[in-house]
């Protein structure tokens, strides 16, 4: 009897090692970790090589002082169609998967969240054809398997600004590439959002994908007639102005929050070029709305107009990154 007992007990304790081991982080707990977030844009997602927009290669140190500043979640976009073969099995670079394997490794040897996705992938947003169907499926099952094992810190983000995917279209999309990827990562956190460039408005006309592990994402540069202003003496931050970012807010909130879906805003952002006072200001409005309604965020650095972080010289510009990793907005 004694024997059967400790046998049984035995067996009990290793499956429950194992699913300790095993066990994945959930979207509702993850979103926690991902509200202070940042990209680093216009470099591995560059169509013509990670310094062909101007910005130096990516440098492990980048993530140490990211961490150090407070940030607690980094985006990798990455653009992979210019490092794929073009006939079937479409494989990709291997030099190329290795670099973003190695700088997603800087990542998530530190501690940081980390979402790699793709990005400027032109031929499946412009053409939705069966064989460049079947390249995107073919990069996505690459990515899935050389990614597998690394640690449920990194997400995986099916497509970046669809335009001009049909929503048909991108339904379909997001639909055969989570098949592709839970065949490799039945548990890992994928992010999906809806087609033109990814606004909250075209997130709530997506399907949702019929999955447990999964972050909606929506894109948001509102009011984008000031952000993209250049006369940068126009002010921004009445009570009515800040009144329509949190009004986008509350209509994404409301509509995933019964349905148990964490959101995220994997890029919002305004130029350096503005004056410092509307600048802080536009970047307190989006954290204390990002904070209050629970939702991930990852601020657009593209090194250049949006830039937060000085890449060579180590410091941060403008007064915004203590506005992005604070509790609340407030510095």
């Amino acid at each position: 009897m004694e024997k059967t007992f400790l046998k049984v007990f035995l067996l009990l304790l290793a499956y429950f090692q194992i699913e300790r081991v095993n066990a994945q982080i959930t979207p509702q707990q993850a979103i926690a970790h991902l509200q202070k977030g940042i990209n680093i844009g216009n470099t591995l997602d560059a169509p013509g090589g990670e310094t062909s927009w101007g910005q130096p290669l990516i440098k492990p140190y980048y993530f140490d002082d990211y961490k150090a500043a407070g940030f607690t979640a980094i985006r990798i976009p990455v653009t992979w169609e210019r490092h794929v073969d073009s006939i079937a099995p479409y494989a990709i670079n291997p030099e190329f998967i290795a670099r973003v394997e190695q700088v997603v490794d800087w990542g998530l040897s530190r501690g940081l969240y980390i979402i790699l996705n793709c990005h400027h992938e032109d031929l499946i947003k412009k053409d939705y054809s069966p064989k460049n169907v079947a390249r995107f499926e073919a990069i996505w099952n690459q990515i899935g398997t050389r990614f597998k094992d690394k640690s449920d810190h990194l997400l995986f983000e099916i497509l970046n600004e669809p335009h001009p995917l049909s929503l048909a279209n991108l339904n379909d999309l997001n639909k055969r590439i989570f098949k592709v990827i839970r065949k490799s990562n039945p548990t890992r956190i994928i992010v999906y959002a809806g087609t033109e460039w990814s606004s909250d408005s075209e997130l709530l006309k997506a399907d949702i994908p019929k999955d447990k592990y999964l972050i909606a994402n929506f894109h948001c540069y509102s009011p984008w007639t000031w952000v993209s202003g250049k006369d940068k003496n126009i002010s921004w931050g009445t009570p009515a102005e800040k009144n329509e970012i949190k009004a986008i807010f509350d209509r994404v909130h409301n509509f995933f929050a019964p349905k148990g879906i964490p959101v995220m805003v994997n890029e919002y952002g305004c130029p350096a070029g503005k004056l410092q006072e509307w600048r802080v200001l536009f970047y307190k409005t989006y954290v204390e709305n990002i904070r209050s309604h629970g939702f991930g965020s990852f601020a657009w650095d593209d090194g250049g107009d949006f830039k937060t972080y000085d890449r060579t010289g180590r410091k941060w510009i403008g007064g915004v990154q203590e506005v992005i990793t604070s509790s609340s907005g407030d510095q």
